[in-house]
């Protein structure tokens, strides 16, 4: 299996944020996942109210009007952000972990009993065995 190649290791061993160039300023990347949370948390530093900077390229030549709520700060769209949690929550309940636990298991196992592709192997998949 070939190794995977980090671009960004050796700026992530060195710096939680990379200030990278970008039409004529500059943009952090964040390059560390405890460090995204917790810029994800500081909205005060990590401004999202910025029209059509939110995407990358900005989008000014292509819309008019702002993405909802992704184009602004907690305090614009904490009622639209109440309205949708609950969606997102749906993957932490117990009935829908089963639910895509029986899904993975199933589709593992219709993999595994064809005679042709990797379910012939002697040993697992790398997919399989890093389950």
């Amino acid at each position: 299996m070939r190794e995977i190649v980090d671009p960004f290791r050796e700026a992530r061993n060195q710096h939680a944020v990379l200030r990278c160039p970008f039409q004529g300023g500059g943009i952090p990347m964040i390059l560390r996942h405890a460090d995204v949370r917790e810029a994800a948390k500081d909205w005060r530093a990590f401004i999202s109210d910025a029209p059509f900077r939110v995407p990358i390229p900005s989008e000014e030549e292509v819309r008019t009007m702002r993405q909802l709520p992704i184009e602004t700060n907690p305090p614009e769209h904490t009622e639209y952000r109440a309205i949708v949690e609950p969606f997102f929550q749906r993957a932490k309940l117990p009935e829908v972990i089963a639910k895509v636990e029986a899904l993975i298991a199933r589709k593992l196992s219709e993999a595994m009993g064809r005679e042709s592709g990797w379910g012939s192997q002697t040993s697992p998949s790398p997919a399989v065995a890093s389950l």
